[in-house]
C-alpha cells in the first residue's frame, strides 16, 4: 500500500486504536461490546481491523437512541437535588 492510498484509508476508516481513542473507550471495552454484539461493524483487511466512518457514525447514533431521554437541565437538577439531600 503506497502512502497516498494509506492516507485515503485513514480518512474513510479508523484503526481499532484510533476508533477507541476518538470515542473515549478502551480496547478492552471495545472487545466487551463486540462480544455482546454492540460494537460497530468492522472490516478485516489482512490482520488489521478497521471501522469505517459510516459504521462509527451508525454505532454512535444507536448509542444515542439507546440513552435515556433526559434533557441537560433535568440532569443538572437531578444532580443538584442529590447533593442537597
Amino acid at each position: 500500500m503506497n502512502l497516498e492510498s494509506s492516507a485515503l484509508v485513514e480518512r474513510r476508516a479508523f484503526t481499532l486504536n484510533k476508533f477507541c481513542e476518538a470515542h473515549g473507550i478502551s480496547r478492552a471495552m471495545f472487545y466487551k461490546l463486540l462480544k455482546a454484539g454492540q460494537a460497530p461493524r468492522v472490516a478485516k483487511v489482512g490482520s488489521k481491523v478497521l471501522i469505517t466512518s459510516e459504521a462509527a457514525a451508525e454505532w454512535l447514533r444507536a448509542r444515542e437512541v439507546a440513552s435515556p431521554l433526559m434533557s441537560i437541565p433535568e440532569c443538572l437538577t437531578a444532580k443538584t437535588k442529590n447533593q442537597t439531600s
